[in-house]
């Protein structure tokens, strides 16, 4: 791979890398000020071209040469950390995220109704109970950490509800999914385990489904003619841990953003008010998810750069919808573009809509703790806060959000 006829990557090494998860915009407004595409290498991961400008940004990901998976290299589309996890591929990566072509279009088909606006409409008022239980918890709690308290149990728990199992069995495998899917940096052994712990959980929820008839997600893939073993066992996998992570960053962020002023607090507006708010302030707000990342097929010309078959072409979702210095597009960014437009969309957008607001009407008062620190994670696909360490004080929530369902995910 080359840049400008070099063999040099643009390193970002870890301070840059703090910056650049801490500012994204700024830092990519600095990548963008010499090219749209630049070969860039960050600390400890490979190599990659880094695609800032937004036409080529949705030429990639509209373009059936650059793909999820390499044929042939069904790893391709792991990070490092997977590689010494090699055996657990059929069972873990089969899902539509890393399929292409007619797998991709067969897999999504089978389970989209589940997350269209309709079916995420109905599931309104499932949405809020999870909302209330995980606030429940916080009832005589001062202080607490927004994203380990709140977000992530109240968004695995509606996961859960989908899938037609109790919140109760996905609590003996959070860490797992902490581990496999968050920003810690496990030992290869300890990232092995918590595979294992992962694929052993999946297996004793498809043998569940089989004798048991609960209504859920889960029953209805294992019915399916549609699905093998392993495409089941790799979709359930992608809920368990893109599922929690979509919502509860979002969430993060946006939360975030209301205690630091720059967006206004559900507290001081009604519901009909704050979904149309919320919708509005959407596309600059929920960049929680900073890039997604597509193989090149064959050696092709891209921006004036020659790509080769194989190589790592990294897109910042922030251009396709021109956020940095262009006119902003109609699609909201973080949840990609094209045939891999994010599938759980109209169910994320749900859940923080309901989320944030039973928040702020149990903490109306609600402020960040000055003397903690907000560390961001150091991941190039997901950018959220670490933790939000918060002091809370407010009164029961009362009022439900049953209203105007059907506008909550337009």
């Amino acid at each position: 791979m080359n840049d400008s006829g070099t063999h040099c990557p643009y390193s970002v090494d870890g301070s840059r890398m703090r910056e650049f998860v801490s500012d994204p915009q700024s830092a990519v407004a600095h990548l963008r000020s010499g090219s749209g595409i630049r070969f860039v290498k960050f600390e400890g991961r490979e190599p990659a071209w880094l695609v800032t400008d937004p036409n080529m940004a949705r030429s990639v990901l509209r373009d059936s040469r650059f793909v999820k998976t390499l044929r042939g290299d069904r790893n391709s589309s792991a990070g490092p950390r997977w590689r010494n996890t090699a055996d657990l591929e059929p069972r873990l990566f089969r899902h539509m995220l890393n399929e292409d072509g007619a797998d991709h279009s067969r897999l999504r088909g089978a389970v989209s109704s589940w997350f269209s606006r309709a079916s995420v409409e109905s599931l309104l008022p499932t949405v809020e109970a999870c909302s209330l239980r995980a606030l429940e918890r916080l009832e005589h709690v001062k202080e607490f950490d927004l994203v380990a308290d709140y977000c992530l149990p109240y968004s695995y728990s509606v996961i859960a509800e989908i899938l037609g199992i109790s919140t109760s069995s996905m609590d003996d495998i959070v860490e797992a999914m902490l581990v496999v899917g968050g920003d810690s940096a496990p030992s290869d052994r300890e990232f092995r385990i918590a595979c294992d712990q992962l694929v052993s959980f999946i297996d004793d929820l498809l043998h569940e489904a089989d004798s048991e008839d609960r209504p859920g997600l889960l029953r209805e893939l294992r019915r399916s003619r549609v699905f093998s073993d392993d495409e089941v066992s790799s979709l359930v996998f992608l809920l368990l841990i893109a599922g929690y992570e979509t919502t509860a960053n979002l969430m993060a962020n946006f939360v975030f953003g209301i205690l630091h002023g720059e967006f206004k607090s559900p507290a001081l507006m009604g519901w009909e008010q704050w979904v149309e708010y919320f919708s509005s302030e959407l596309p600059s707000a929920s960049s929680f998810q900073t890039t997604t990342h597509r193989r090149s097929q064959c050696d092709l010309d891209l921006g004036g750069r020659q790509v080769r078959r194989g190589d790592l072409v990294v897109v910042y979702l922030m251009s396709v919808n021109g956020s940095v210095g262009t006119e902003l597009a109609s699609c909201i960014s973080p949840f990609g573009y094209g045939p891999h437009f994010c599938l759980g969309r109209n169910l994320a957008v749900c859940e923080a809509t309901v989320g944030i607001r039973l928040l702020f009407q149990r903490f109306p008062l609600m402020a960040l703790i000055e003397d903690r620190s907000v560390g961001w994670r150091e991941d190039l696909l997901i950018r959220g806060p670490v933790g939000l360490w918060c002091r809370g004080d407010g009164g029961p929530v009362s009022d439900t959000c049953h209203q105007a369902t059907e506008r909550v995910v337009r």
